[in-house]
């Protein structure tokens, strides 16, 4: 990591906290899987061993947020503080990854080696301030003891995990460990995930197969995610798929305007699995909800097309709010010739005897203000060309907290029953 950095510059500030986060990402991620197979095969002492480790690596994500905080001035001293508050925590880190090679020998290898791959970036980092001018933000972790070194976990079964609906989900990524690390996460949790790392890969692969859910990254070199969520909710076939965003719980703006563009949620670096599956859980389900209402809707309104009785819609404020073929076909007019406008003052303006009618003394109309349901024969309704026919009618009132919220009216023309 340079140390060529010009704190008074935010973007400059904003790549620094994105480096380190990116390598703490990586720690927390695999420090994670670790502990979850530890835990899965009961091996309570590696277990604990990767809790210390989970600990001291959030710890440095907090001093980071402490130090590099976003949209605001970092004072010159910032980066000496953080880098000598960051040494002790890096060697816990280190000191026990050691501990777990010794009890498991080489178990989990490939996982160890990436958290001391980011450990030693972010060490790397550490070592580059003066050491006389170290003033800590912190103070330095206590020497290791045994009374102070991992604890073993409790054992306890672990809870079942709540239902999920199954699905299908493309992580977008550029960085390789972290495709690894939600790829594994979400496996483990029975979803099927293949991954792209960049933006035009995943919108190819988008148009290529079906997917219910995009974890996308926001920072990604080329095309970013906000062009990549852009051309999803700009594309009729793809607008539909949820979309969750990665971005660090601190770029508020990032999120907002991501949430703004269309995404569904975020998800905050470093993954939290039990936040991963909650999240994702609950989009999957209020997806599937929003498809079961809306082909609910689309089945009713194919019994209302198929009827032969003319119905009508009407909100509390006399608008029409539905049309159904039959009322079309009674009535004359293009269905868009309605919708929208009030029912009264086009098609029932005029009583049969040809004198004005009242809205006031509207039967339907008093319908919507009294919840009360009417019937009629004495009726006609005007057609688009002007002429008018008898109607038998009836308009029953729609509930909501106990109010009338609209008026649902039937009616055929008296003449077609002879």
């Amino acid at each position: 990591m340079s140390d060529l950095l010009d704190l008074k510059k935010p973007e400059s500030v904003a790549r620094l906290r994105h480096l380190l986060r990116t390598g703490l990402n990586h720690i927390i991620g695999y420090a994670g899987m670790v502990h979850r197979q530890a835990v899965d095969q009961a091996a309570s002492a590696e277990a604990a061993l990767m809790v210390e480790a989970l600990a001291a690596a959030r710890r440095i994500e907090e001093m980071v947020q402490e130090a590099l905080p976003p949209a605001s001035h970092v004072a010159d001293e910032a980066l000496p503080r953080l880098r000598a508050a960051m040494q002790g925590y890096i060697g816990r880190i280190n000191y026990f990854l050691e501990r777990f090679e010794e009890i498991a020998g080489s178990s989990c290898a490939v996982e160890i080696g990436k958290i001391r791959a980011a450990a030693r970036d972010l060490a790397e980092f550490a070592r580059g301030a003066d050491a006389d001018s170290r003033v800590l933000v912190t103070p330095p972790p206590e020497p290791i003891t045994e009374a102070n070194g991992p604890r073993a976990l409790p054992e306890a079964p672990q809870p079942p995990r709540p239902q999920r609906p199954a699905g299908r989900i493309l992580v977008v990524d550029n960085d390789a460990d972290n495709r690894e690390i939600l790829q594994r996460c979400l496996e483990r949790e029975g979803f099927a995930v293949a991954s792209e790392p960049d933006g035009r890969a995943a919108l190819q692969r988008l148009g290529r197969e079906r997917f219910d859910l995009v974890l996308l990254d926001i920072f990604m070199p080329d095309l970013d995610g906000y062009q990549v969520l852009a051309a999803v909710k700009a594309n009729p076939a793809l607008r539909e798929i949820p979309v969750i965003v990665l971005a660090a719980a601190d770029d508020r703006q990032h999120i907002v305007r991501s949430i703004e563009m269309g995404a569904d949620d975020f998800l905050s670096k470093p993954f939290d699995p039990v936040v991963l599956r909650a999240r994702i859980g609950a989009v999957l389900r209020r997806r599937q909800a929003e498809a079961e209402c809306a082909g609910l809707a689309q089945r009713l309104e194919s019994l209302l097309e198929s009827s032969g009785e003319g119905i009508l819609g009407v909100g509390r404020d006399g608008i029409c709010t539905f049309v159904n073929r039959a009322a079309v076909e009674m009535l004359g007019y293009p269905r868009e010739a309605l919708l929208g406008r009030s029912l009264h003052d086009v098609i029932h303006h005029t009583r049969p005897d040809g004198s004005p009618y009242p809205i006031a003394e509207c039967p339907i109309y008093a319908a919507l203000q009294t919840g009360e349901p009417r019937r009629g024969r004495e009726e006609c309704y005007i057609r688009a060309d002007g002429t008018s026919f008898p109607i038998e009618f009836s308009a029953h009132p729609m509930r909501r907290g106990g109010k009338a919220d609209g008026v649902v009216v039937s009616f055929t023309g008296i003449s077609k029953r002879g």
